[in-house]
């Protein structure tokens, strides 16, 4: 879901997920400069896709395409 999340700036941003990839062992053979670029290179992608949605969307992904769910039926 898109949410507007004031409490979240950059630096926070880039901590998660730096985080969330060494955990996973993403970053193990990567350099210092390497890491860097791949977390602005991450965060770029997270505002270009939040961007195109409305806040409140729930969004999906199937492969490389993301889009908008619709709601469930009452």
């Amino acid at each position: 879901m898109i949410e507007d999340r004031p409490d979240v700036d950059r630096t926070l941003l880039a901590i998660a997920i730096r985080e969330s990839l060494d955990r996973q062992g993403w970053l193990a053979a990567l350099g210092p400069d390497e890491i860097d670029q791949g977390v602005e290179d991450e965060i770029a992608l997270i505002e270009l896709i939040a961007g195109a949605f409305a806040v409140g969307s729930t969004i999906g992904r199937r492969g490389t395409q993301v889009h908008q769910r619709r709601a469930a039926a009452a």
